[in-house]
């Protein structure tokens, strides 16, 4: 097996003009640049790469800008690719049919295709004999960030009803489980790794251009392991998933009232505008918990499968498309990708539903596109952000039925059926 690793830094230039989701433009204040970070596996004549994006996503129309450029290039066909994004809310927002599409800078859009025909040019240039190692640790770095307060605007009515509310829940459910995958070459130390983990990069003021604490990841493995080092970040099903970094809900400058009501009801709420520093104290925290723990697994690659399903998601009136791929490197190693922030709970599931295949899975979503939030039927039934407020923002003109999580398990068990997957029990 050879493995090729290469990272290409994709900082706007100083007369680009960069927003984010929320259609702030991106200030350099930080120093801290952001990149596209590509691993390519080749085993005898096939190939997989890995490009990943320090980006809040990639959407479908960007993607299919850069499968034409990478095969007109090298020949590589899509389904070879897995395009996906560190999903880092304080970087570009460049899709055209999503958020503030308007004010996508063209410019960048075109500098990010020439760097990524560079970083691809490279990775196929360092080409190294390799064995893969794969560690899979546990974390309380992540928390759901769903939980049901009592509304307080209902409560001024001395009505006690409560709502979905973005914080920080520690009795829900999430999937806590890191799993990188470490390419050493046999005459040294790791080169690269493809890391999963599962929480929203929203650490960082998103008014400044930061990678967040995948970036971090990724700049203290460079200082551990060298400069030509690649982190490969694969954001997890982090739909209702952030980091583990809470507050309180109260403090002087609110009103006595407001201040009774989060004490009593509202008490913890997530930290926002974290320094530099403190950024690199959580992706640290990461880091330990993947060298400290003793699930190691020394891994033979011996083929590369892929497979892909289209699933309909039914809606209140009418359908949308979800993509799941997966890349089997055999015989144990399952990516499987998708294009849409699913929510933790559907990772849990495959994990355990295939339980008895002692497959290691790597699960990601911000992959190939982006569709959207893909709740559960229990968020359904509960509502919030993800399942109401945010549909604006994909173009989604109405909420699912409770029926996608069945066509969500459907979809899955049919891919990894695709690989006989079924038979491993």
């Amino acid at each position: 097996m050879k493995i090729g690793c290469s990272r290409v830094s994709i900082t706007p230039l100083s007369d680009q003009k960069v927003i984010s989701l929320g259609g702030e433009q991106l200030s350099i204040f930080l120093n801290d640049d952001i990149y596209v970070n590509v691993i390519l596996i080749k085993l005898k004549t096939e190939i997989v790469l890995f490009i990943v994006y320090d980006l809040i996503w990639v959407d479908k129309e960007l993607c299919e800008k850069i499968f034409s450029a990478i095969y007109n290039r090298f020949s590589i066909h899509s389904k070879n690719i897995i395009i996906t994004s560190t999903h880092a809310h304080s970087t570009p927002q460049l899709s055209n049919i999503i958020g503030y599409s308007e004010f996508v800078d063209a410019g960048y859009v075109s500098l990010l295709l020439e760097k990524t025909l560079v970083v691809v040019e490279k990775a196929f240039g360092n080409l190294l004999d390799c064995y893969a190692v794969c560690k899979t640790s546990h974390t309380t770095c992540n928390i759901s960030r769903r939980k049901k307060v009592f509304d307080l605007h209902s409560f001024k009515k001395l009505v006690f009803s409560k709502k979905t509310l973005n914080r920080p829940n520690k009795k829900a459910n999430i999937d806590n489980e890191i799993t990188t995958i470490y390419f050493y070459n046999y005459d040294g130390p790791p080169i690269g790794c493809l890391m999963n983990y599962a929480a929203h990069p929203t650490l960082v003021d998103r008014r400044y251009l930061s990678a967040d604490y995948p970036g971090h990841i990724s700049r203290l493995n460079v200082c551990k392991y060298g400069e030509s080092f690649v982190t490969c970040f694969m954001q997890g099903f982090s739909g209702d998933v952030k980091a583990n970094i809470v507050t309180k809900g109260y403090n002087k400058s609110q009103s006595l009232f407001k201040n009774i009501y989060f004490m009593i009801f509202d008490r913890h709420h997530f930290k926002k505008g974290l320094t530099f520093n403190n950024v690199n104290i959580y992706a640290s925290k990461l880091l330990d918990a993947v060298d400290n723990f003793n699930a190691i697994k020394n891994v033979n690659i011996t083929q590369i499968l892929f497979n892909n399903v289209e699933v309909d998601l039914p809606t209140i009136d009418g359908v949308r498309k979800l993509s799941l791929s997966a890349v089997f490197l055999k015989p144990n190693i399952m990516i499987i990708t998708s294009n849409a922030e699913l929510f933790s709970y559907y990772s849990l599931w495959v994990k355990s539903y295939f339980k008895k295949s002692n497959l290691i899975f790597i699960i990601a979503g911000y992959s190939n596109g982006m569709v959207g939030y893909i709740p559960d039927a229990n968020a359904v039934r509960d509502g919030g952000y993800e399942v109401d407020r945010a549909l604006h923002i994909f173009n989604q003109e109405s909420r699912y039925s409770e029926n996608v999580e069945i066509c969500v398990k459907k979809g899955l068990i049919s891919l990894l059926n695709k690989f006989n997957v079924k038979n491993y029990f």
